[in-house]
C-alpha cells in the first residue's frame, strides 16, 4: 500500500519594516520585485496545494492580491525585527488550521530555481525529519575563535561534506510548526542558488547573476588588418565578463585566437543552438552582411567605426576615431602618474601597430636615428615582420610594455590609430602619419601633430618636425596639455553602460 499523499502549504513571509534595505521586497532583480520572483518560483515548482503570503503591510498585501496570491494577515506584534520566524509560521498554520507539510520560502533568495524547490520538497518527504532547512557547500575557509575549522587548501579542493545554512527554504510538519519537537536536519541545495539578500552588496550580486546574457564577439585580427580591433574588444570583453561571453573564431588568425584563449575566453565556432542576446561586430568588411543577419535573429548589434548606411540598423555605433570619448585604453594606460616634459628631448619611440602592415616602423626608426641626435627605439608587435635587434642606429624592442616605452620617450612617432590615444594617456607628445587612406579619415586629436598620409610626407618634413619638437619643451608641453583633454580613459565604461542598457531593453 502506497503512502498517502501529504498536502503542502507554502508560506512566503514578508514584512514591510526591512532595515538593511528599505522596501527590500520591492527591489528589482531581472526586472521583477524580489517578492514576486519568489512567489512565481514556488508557483512554477507546482509542489504547493496552497500558497499564501504572510504580511502585516497593507501595501504588500494589496500587491499580492492584485496578482492573484492569497494573503494571511500578520498581527503587528509578529512583525518586529526580533520575532522568530517560527512564531510567524505557527500563526499561519493555526489561522488556516493546516495539517500536512509546511514549506517556507524566503522572498530574499531570488536565485532559487523551481526544480530546486521540487527536489527539496521531495527529499523532505522521503526522510523521517520533522523539520529541515536548506544548506549549501562551504566555498571558503572558516575560522572560529582563532581555530581554523577546515583544511587550508584552494577553494576547489575544499571538503564538500561541510555545509553552510541558507534561509532559502524550510520544510516541516504541521505538528512541528505548532510545537517544535522531533528530528531536524538539512537538505542540500546548489551553492549558486543559496544567496540570501541582507545587504546592498548581496542585492548587486543577485542582479549580476540574474542579468547574465549571451554576448558574442566577431572581430578581425590578421597581419593585414592589424591587432587593434583585437585589443579593443579584449578590453571590452574583460569589462563584460559577468556575462556569458563567446568569441567567434571567424576572422581571427591563429595567433589572435591563441591570445583570446590564453585570456580564458570561450572561442571557436559558436554552436548552432546558441543565440546571442548581443553581438559585437568589429569586422568592417562584413558588417553590411552581419548586421541584418543578427538583427533578423533577434540579437542586439554593436558595430565599431563603420560609415556604411547599414549602421542605421545597428543598435549602437561606437567610433572612437570620430569621437574620442569612446576611446578604449588598455589597463596599462590607465591611472598613470603625471609625467614631466623634459627640457631637452633626447628619446624618440617609433611604433606602427601590432602588425605594421606597411612596414613603416623600421624605415622611420632608421631615418630618425641617422637624421637626428635622438636615441631611437622601435617597438614591434607579435605579428609584425621581425626586424632583428637593431635597425641602423635604432634599437628594436619586442615583447615590450607599450606604456613603459611611451613613458620613457620624449616623443612618439606613430600611425593615425589608437596608439595616438595611448601615447596621450602616457603624457607623451605625438607626431602621427596615416599608414593608409582609411587612417587619414580618422579624427585628428587636438594637440597631436598630424603630418598627413605617409606617401605624401617627405623624409625632410618628418626629420625637421621631430628635431624642432625635441628642441622646444614648451611646445611639447602644450601638445600634451591640449591632447589630454580629449582622452579621459573612460571609453570602456561608456560603451559598457550603453551595452547594459541594450541588454535590459532600455
Amino acid at each position: 500500500m502506497s503512502d498517502p499523499i501529504v498536502p503542502v502549504l507554502a508560506i512566503v513571509p514578508v514584512r514591510g519594516g526591512s532595515r538593511g534595505i528599505p522596501r527590500k521586497w520591492a527591489q528589482l532583480v531581472a526586472g521583477e520585485p524580489l517578492l514576486l520572483r519568489t512567489l512565481q518560483t514556488v508557483q512554477q515548482a507546482g509542489v504547493a496545494d496552497r500558497l499564501v503570503v504572510s504580511t502585516e503591510d497593507p501595501d504588500i498585501a494589496a500587491f499580492c492580491r492584485l496578482r492573484g496570491f492569497e494573503v494571511v494577515d500578520r498581527p503587528a506584534e509578529l512583525a518586529d525585527d526580533d520575532v522568530p520566524l517560527a512564531d510567524v509560521v505557527r500563526q499561519v498554520v493555526e489561522t488556516l488550521d493546516w495539517n500536512g507539510t509546511v514549506l517556507v520560502a524566503q522572498p530574499t533568495c531570488p536565485l532559487l530555481r523551481p526544480e530546486t524547490v521540487v527536489g527539496f520538497v521531495e527529499q523532505f518527504g522521503g526522510t523521517r525529519l520533522e523539520w529541515a532547512i536548506s544548506a549549501a557547500p562551504v566555498d571558503r575557509i572558516v575560522w572560529n575563535n582563532g581555530v581554523c575549522l577546515m583544511p587550508r587548501v584552494n577553494r576547489q579542493q575544499l571538503p564538500t561534506h561541510i555545509k553552510v545554512e541558507s534561509g532559502a527554504l524550510q520544510a516541516m510538519s504541521s505538528d512541528y510548526a505548532r510545537v517544535p519537537s522531533g528530528r531536524r536536519g538539512m537538505i542540500e541545495i546548489p551553492a549558486a542558488e543559496a544567496l540570501d539578500i541582507d545587504s546592498h552588496g548581496d542585492l548587486a550580486a543577485a542582479r549580476i547573476a540574474l542579468g547574465r546574457k549571451k554576448i558574442e564577439f566577431l572581430v578581425v585580427a590578421s597581419v593585414d588588418k592589424g591587432s587593434g580591433h583585437l585589443w579593443r574588444c579584449m578590453q571590452l570583453s574583460d569589462a563584460l565578463s559577468h556575462h556569458d561571453v563567446w568569441w567567434s573564431a571567424v576572422g581571427l588568425e591563429a595567433w589572435a585566437l591563441d591570445i583570446v584563449r590564453r585570456r580564458g575566453w570561450q572561442a571557436g565556432h559558436a554552436p548552432p543552438w546558441r543565440k546571442a542576446d548581443l553581438v559585437v561586430v568589429d569586422k568592417l568588411e562584413v558588417a553590411d552582411v552581419l548586421v541584418p543577419h543578427f538583427k533578423a535573429k533577434g540579437s542586439a548589434v554593436v558595430v565599431f567605426e563603420h560609415d556604411s548606411p547599414i549602421v542605421k540598423w545597428a543598435d549602437l555605433v561606437v567610433d572612437e576615431f570620430a569621437d574620442p570619448k569612446w576611446t578604449v585604453l588598455r589597463p596599462e594606460f590607465q591611472n598613470l602618474p603625471r609625467k614631466d616634459v623634459a627640457d631637452v628631448g633626447t628619446k624618440v619611440l617609433v611604433t606602427f601597430g601590432g602588425t605594421d602592415p606597411a612596414g613603416l616602423s623600421g624605415r622611420v626608426a632608421s631615418m630618425l636615428a641617422y637624421g637626428t641626435d635622438a636615441r631611437v627605439r622601435v617597438v614591434q608587435g607579435p605579428a609584425a615582420e621581425p626586424l632583428g635587434e637593431r635597425v641602423g642606429l635604432a634599437t628594436v624592442v619586442t615583447d615590450a610594455s607599450m606604456a613603459e616605452e611611451m613613458c620613457w620617450a620624449d616623443l612618439v612617432v606613430t600611425g593615425q590609430g589608437r596608439t595616438v590615444a595611448e601615447a596621450v594617456a602616457c603624457g607623451t607628445p605625438v607626431v602621427s602619419v596615416s599608414q593608409n587612406e582609411r587612417e587619414s579619415r580618422h579624427a585628428r586629436l587636438p594637440g597631436v601633430l598630424y603630418l598627413g598620409l605617409w606617401a605624401a610626407v617627405s623624409d625632410e618634413a618628418l626629420l625637421r618636425t621631430v628635431s624642432r619638437l625635441l628642441d622646444r619643451p614648451a611646445l611639447r608641453q602644450e601638445m600634451v596639455s591640449t591632447a589630454s583633454t580629449a582622452v579621459d580613459g573612460r571609453g570602456v565604461q561608456r560603451i559598457v553602460h550603453a551595452i547594459e542598457g541594450l541588454l535590459q531593453n532600455l
